[in-house]
């Protein structure tokens, strides 16, 4: 007699597969919401990171804004300059900070801050003699602090009502002879540093006026000031840098991935002029007089997370901060997380400013 057979049949084979299958997709599914979470936090950790340092290196260049041209009688000169190796004409704003407002209410804006690099030089030092030409020397009524290479400012009040007018030189030689050692040369050609023949960059005998004495000073923003301007282009923060003697003169580094938006405003002392902010503005000032309120600034930085949600995670619109610009995003945009970090950054330079 044949003994009875035992075993699985096929509808049990089949039972037991889609239970296996259907344990699979659960566990895929836990799996998929726990990686989701996983990159979600990661990246807000990232974009928090990101953010924070972003703004440390706008703090950093804001803190030291208008170190040797924080005198409120010059203040928001255009500053006339020529770039002899490019032979190119360019300006560059004489101003501790300028902030750029965006296009749209809710386009980032930009920062430029703008600080000398002397450590020699105190107040700057008026013309004793007038120019007779732009290539004239400069007479100064002391030269304390002056090396060579040094790039300098002249600035001039004119007109009615006054109002400055500004040209960038750098110091090729310092006479020594007798009856000279008030005279910086500011000629095209080589002078020489640390064993080094280098090229003066920003003489032209075809820029500026001929300064006249008394009413002109001779600022002197050392061997290499610091002009650095912060954008946001394509998820980025971008620093664009004044690179004095090097080739090309500008330059143009991302510097924090994960940045999308800047605003900032100018904290001012209007009221009391009591070296105490009082109020914040986007509108610039257009005076010496109303650049010399400028004590701090505001800045807030958003920074977003990596991660694309398949529902919305953002509000349409986002606050900087309490009472500030409103950012507004796009229907993709609120798919996103961000970190959002605001400061605000005193000009210390202007609050310690020349009396004018």
């Amino acid at each position: 007699m044949r003994k009875s057979q035992s075993g699985f049949s096929i509808v049990e084979l089949m039972v037991a597969a889609l239970i296996g299958l259907i344990g699979s997709v659960v566990i895929f599914q836990v799996f998929a919401v726990f990686e989701s979470q996983k990159r979600t936090t990661t990246g807000g950790g990232d974009a928090q990171s990101s953010v924070a340092l972003a703004m440390h290196a706008i703090e950093r260049d804001a803190r030291q804004a208008g170190f040797g041209i924080n005198d409120p009688n010059f203040l928001g000169c255009t500053v006339s300059a020529w770039d002899e190796i490019g032979s190119s004409a360019f300006t560059v704003p004489f101003l501790p900070v300028l902030i750029t407002q965006g296009v749209a209410a809710s386009d980032s804006d930009s920062l430029t801050f703008l600080y000398g690099s002397s450590q020699l030089a105190h107040f700057p030092p008026k013309l004793i003699q007038g120019m007779v030409s732009p290539a004239a020397d400069y007479r100064v009524s002391n030269r304390h602090g002056f090396e060579l290479g040094d790039v300098l400012v002249a600035a001039e009040l004119r007109g009615i009502p006054l109002a400055p007018v500004c040209t960038m030189s750098q110091v090729r030689v310092l006479p020594t002879g007798a009856g000279s050692n008030d005279v910086i040369e500011h000629s095209n050609g080589v002078y020489v540093v640390d064993g080094k023949t280098l090229n003066t960059r920003f003489n032209s005998p075809v820029l500026g006026p001929n300064y006249a004495a008394d009413s002109t000073r001779i600022f002197n923003l050392g061997r290499n000031p610091t002009i650095n301007s912060y954008t946001v282009s394509n998820g980025q923060l971008v620093q664009q840098s004044f690179r004095g003697t090097a080739t090309p003169l500008w330059t143009s580094i991302p510097i924090m991935d994960g940045i999308v938006q800047i605003q900032a405003q100018y904290g001012k002392d209007k009221l009391l002029n009591d070296n105490v902010v009082d109020t914040y503005e986007d509108a610039p000032p257009t005076t010496p007089a109303e650049w010399g309120q400028v004590l701090s600034i505001r800045v807030a930085l958003a920074a977003r997370v990596g991660q694309y949600e398949k529902d919305v995670v953002s509000p349409p619109t986002i606050t900087m901060w309490t009472g500030g610009p409103v950012w507004t995003l796009t229907a993709e945009e609120t798919h996103y997380r961000y970190r959002i970090i605001d400061t605000i950054v005193p000009i210390r330079n202007m609050i310690w400013k020349r009396p004018p």
